[in-house]
């Protein structure tokens, strides 16, 4: 932007020293023509006399002049045109290279999560909020597992108490058939005895 207004600012002035130096020779023209015409007084009114050859080529510069300077008014427009046509053309570039640079920095601003773009601040609260509910849940699953391995001691305990009962009440239960069954046998063989067999 700041090229094309020094750009524009030095096609002015060369514009302005152009249209100076016209000016310059059409002063020039003029100091010509009025030193080659003749002073003509008539009821004391002073006149100018130029000669027909002289006004037509004082004409003819003067046609001269108006069509460079026509040229160069042309030539200072199509300039502009072209200043202003490129002015547009960077001013879509900037655009777009603006909107390429806003994308950058949303892009790199941002973390992708199952292919979409979160800002990293709300990714970084999902991911505290995922890892918050990751220790949750594993400090309840180790709740449950500790209420349900204190469950399977208790019952592993009572299991291992009804066993030392069963195991002892076999071990009465034997002894005491052994007992009886020694009982039996000595009266059976007491019985034996008393009848001679």
């Amino acid at each position: 932007m700041k090229k094309i207004i020094f750009a524009l600012t030095i096609l002015l002035s060369i514009l302005s020293n152009s249209v100076l130096a016209n000016g310059t020779n059409i002063d020039s023209l003029n100091t010509s023509l009025y030193r080659s015409s003749n002073r003509y007084v008539e009821n004391k009114i002073v006149y100018r006399v130029v000669k027909w050859d002289e006004l037509q080529a004082y004409f003819d510069d003067i046609k001269l002049l108006d069509t460079d300077k026509s040229q160069q008014i042309d030539a200072a427009q199509e300039e502009i045109v072209s200043l202003k046509q490129k002015n547009e053309e960077q001013a879509q570039a900037h655009a777009d290279l603006q909107d390429k640079y806003d994308q950058a920095v949303r892009a790199n601003d941002a973390m992708e999560f199952f292919t979409l773009l979160i800002p990293k601040n709300q990714y970084n609260v999902i991911m505290w909020s995922l890892v918050m509910g990751l220790v949750v849940c594993v400090v309840i699953l180790f709740v449950m597992f500790k209420r349900s391995h204190q469950v399977t001691r208790h019952a592993q305990k009572e299991r291992d108490d009804s066993r030392e009962e069963y195991e002892a009440f076999r071990q009465r239960t034997l002894r005491r058939e052994q007992e009886v069954a020694n009982s039996y046998l000595r009266e059976i063989n007491k019985l034996k005895s008393q009848l001679g067999i």
